[in-house]
C-alpha cells in the first residue's frame, strides 16, 4: 500500500477534529537561498483614504520583486545551516522566563470613533513562562503570558489579558496505550461585526471573550500482525468563557477504525466509526454519530481512489434521531514527494460535505490549499478560527531542513522573536458561541523564503450557518444566521542584518451577514517594526502601526500609533 495519506486515511482523519492543530505534522520542504531584494521604496504611507488598496498594492510588489530574483538563486554559492542551539531537542526540563515591555503613543487609545478619540500613551507589560520537556516517553509543553495593558489617558480603560498554549502526550504502555492533554487560555470575538480580537494590537477591546479550553484524549492503537492496524480514541472537552451570556460546554468524542497494513492485488479496506456529542444551556445535547465501511484501490504507484459507505444518525438537523445512509468517493495523487493532492467527497445529513488538501514545493517555497465542509460544534470552534498563522507556514519553509518537529518548532519560535513579530498576528476570525454550525473553508497559502528575505501569505474564506434555536443576543447567529468572513493575512521579514530585521505585518478581516441585508465590517491594518539583538537574551523593537475597522453597526473607528519595546528571556 502507498506510504503516503490514502483518501480513506483523510476521510477518517476528519473525525479527530478536536485534537487536530495540537498533534498535526507538516510535510517536508526544502530551505533554499535567493538573491537580495531590491531596497525598499521610503515613500511615506498615502492617506487613510488609500488603505483600502494598500494591501493589494504591498502583496503585488513584494511578490513581484521576490520573484524577479527568483530564478537567479541557482548561481549563489551553497551555504550551511546555521545551527540554532535553541532550536535543538529538548531532552531535560527547560523553564524559560520572559518579560516583554512596550510603550505606545496611540492617537486613539479607546478605539471609539473619531470625533470621540483622545490621544495618550499606552503601557503593556507581559511576563511570561515557556515550560518545555521531551523524553522517549514523553512530551510537555506549556506557554502562558500575562498581557497588563494601562493607559495614561483614562485608568479605566486598564485591563489583563491571559493567553495560555500547552500540551502533553504520554506514552503509558510501549507502543500500544497512549494520553493526549492539553489546556489553552485563548481571546475569542463576541461578533463577527465587531473589532476582531488580536495579540498586536490595543488591549481595549470589548469584543473580546477570554475562553479556557481543557481536553484529554487516551487512546490504544496496534496491529494484527502484519493484517491489519487499529486505532481507539475517546476524547473529553470543556470549554468555558467569562462570557455571562455564552453557556459553558461539555464535549465527548469517540473514534476508532481498523484497516489492512498492505493491499492484496491493488486493493485495501477500512472500517471507521466516530461518535460525538456536546451539552450546554443554549441547546441541551446534541449528537452525531457515524460508522462507515471503504474499498481502495491502486491503480499505480501515484493514484488511488476509495469508495466509501455508511450510515449517520443525528439530531443536529433539528429532527430528534434522525437517520440517512452516506456514501462517497475519494481520490489521492502523489506524482512525488514534493506534490501531494488527496480528496474525499460524501454525502451527509446536511448535503455534500467534502475534504480537500493539495500541496506543493520547490527549493524555496511552500504551497499548499485547503477545503473543507462539515459540521462544527462549540469545542471545535477553535481550530476554524485560524487563519494562515505565521508560525506553521514558516514551518513548512524548515520542514526538511529541520526534520524533528520539536526542534523545528523551536527554530520558528526564535525566529519570530528576533523580528519581533507574534505567532498569532493575524486578526483571528470566527466568534464564539454555544451552537453547532455548518463550517465551509478554503484557504490558500504560500511562504517564500531567500538571503534576505521571508516572506508568508494567507487568505482564506469562511462560511458559517447556525444550526439549533435562535436565541436573541446570544451570539452572531442571532444578528444572520448566515455568516461569510474572508480574511488576508501577509507577513515580509527583511533581514538587514544576522541581528536586526525589518518586518512589515497586513492583515485584512470581511465579515458579511448573508441572511441580513448591508450587516457587515471591515478590519485592515498595517505595522512595521525594526527589531534587533541587543544581548544574548535582550530584543529592542520600534515600530509603527495604522488600523481602520469600518461596520455596519456605527462603530468603526482609525488608529495610528508608535511604540518600542524590549523583551528579554532569562
Amino acid at each position: 500500500m502507498h506510504k503516503g495519506v490514502t483518501a480513506t486515511d483523510m476521510a477518517t482523519g476528519t473525525n479527530n477534529a478536536f485534537m487536530k492543530r495540537i498533534f498535526a505534522q507538516r510535510d517536508s520542504v526544502v530551505l533554499g537561498k535567493n538573491q537580495p531584494l531590491a531596497p525598499r521604496d521610503r515613500a511615506q504611507p498615502a492617506d487613510h483614504r488609500l488603505m483600502a488598496h494598500a494591501s493589494g498594492i504591498v502583496i503585488t510588489a513584494l511578490v513581484t520583486t521576490f520573484m524577479s530574483t527568483f530564478g537567479n538563486a541557482q548561481l549563489l554559492p551553497t551555504e550551511p545551516l546555521r545551527t540554532d542551539p535553541l532550536a535543538q531537542p529538548v531532552t531535560a526540563w527547560r523553564f524559560t522566563p520572559q518579560i516583554n515591555v512596550t510603550e505606545s503613543f496611540s492617537d486613539n487609545p479607546a478605539l471609539v470613533p473619531s470625533a470621540d478619540a483622545r490621544k495618550g500613551w499606552v503601557t503593556e507589560s507581559t511576563p511570561g513562562i515557556r515550560i518545555e520537556k521531551n523524553s522517549v516517553r514523553s512530551r510537555i509543553y506549556v506557554d502562558y503570558r500575562l498581557h497588563d495593558f494601562r493607559y495614561a489617558s483614562n485608568a479605566r480603560l486598564n485591563n489583563s489579558q491571559r493567553l495560555l498554549t500547552s500540551y502533553a502526550t504520554i506514552q503509558a504502555i510501549d507502543n500500544f496505550f497512549f494520553v493526549d492533554a492539553s489546556a489553552n487560555i485563548t481571546q475569542q470575538n463576541r461578533s463577527a461585526f465587531a473589532t476582531a480580537a488580536a495579540t498586536d494590537v490595543s488591549g481595549v477591546n470589548g469584543n473580546r471573550i477570554e475562553t479556557a479550553t481543557n481536553q484529554i484524549s487516551p487512546y490504544v492503537r496496534g496491529s494484527f500482525s502484519d493484517i491489519a492496524t487499529y486505532q481507539l480514541r475517546v476524547v473529553g472537552a470543556d470549554i468555558r468563557s467569562n462570557d455571562a451570556v455564552l453557556p459553558d460546554t461539555r464535549g465527548r468524542q469517540w473514534t476508532g477504525f481498523i484497516k489492512n497494513e498492505h493491499a492484496v492485488s491493488g486493493f485495501g479496506w477500512s472500517v471507521d466509526g466516530t461518535a460525538f456529542s456536546f451539552r450546554n444551556s443554549l441547546v441541551g445535547k446534541s449528537y452525531d454519530e457515524r460508522v462507515r465501511g471503504s474499498v481502495s484501490y491502486e491503480i499505480d504507484s501515484q493514484i488511488h481512489v476509495s469508495a466509501i459507505g455508511g450510515h449517520e444518525a443525528t439530531n443536529l438537523g433539528g429532527v430528534q434521531n434522525s437517520r440517512a445512509n452516506t456514501s462517497g468517493l475519494g481520490v489521492e495523487w502523489s506524482p512525488g514527494s514534493r506534490t501531494q493532492f488527496a480528496a474525499v467527497r460524501e454525502k451527509r445529513f446536511f448535503g455534500y460535505g467534502h475534504s480537500l488538501s493539495f500541496k506543493h514545493r520547490t527549493a524555496q517555497s511552500a504551497w499548499s490549499y485547503k477545503s473543507s465542509r462539515d459540521i462544527v460544534g462549540p469545542s471545535g470552534q477553535l481550530i476554524a478560527t485560524g487563519l494562515g498563522s505565521t508560525a506553521g507556514l514558516l514551518s513548512d519553509l524548515l520542514a526538511s531542513a529541520i526534520s524533528d518537529p520539536i526542534a523545528r518548532e523551536a527554530a520558528v519560535r526564535r525566529r519570530l522573536e528576533e523580528s519581533g513579530i507574534s505567532a498569532n498576528s493575524a486578526s483571528s476570525g470566527g466568534f464564539a458561541t454555544g451552537r453547532p454550525f455548518l463550517f465551509r473553508s478554503d484557504e490558500a497559502s504560500v511562504a517564500l523564503t531567500g538571503v534576505y528575505n521571508t516572506i508568508t501569505l494567507a487568505v482564506n474564506r469562511r462560511d458559517q450557518r447556525g444550526f439549533g434555536p435562535i436565541i436573541v443576543g446570544r451570539d452572531s447567529f442571532s444578528l444572520s444566521n448566515d455568516i461569510r468572513q474572508q480574511g488576508l493575512n501577509l507577513n515580509w521579514i527583511y533581514r538587514l542584518s544576522p541581528l536586526s530585521s525589518l518586518s512589515l505585518i497586513a492583515t485584512y478581516l470581511r465579515s458579511e451577514g448573508l441572511s441580513v441585508a448591508r450587516l457587515d465590517s471591515d478590519q485592515r491594518s498595517l505595522n512595521l517594526l525594526f527589531s534587533t539583538r541587543i544581548g544574548v537574551n535582550t530584543y529592542l523593537t520600534f515600530g509603527a502601526r495604522r488600523v481602520h475597522f469600518d461596520n455596519s453597526l456605527g462603530t468603526g473607528y482609525r488608529e495610528n500609533a508608535v511604540l518600542g519595546s524590549i523583551s528579554l528571556r532569562y
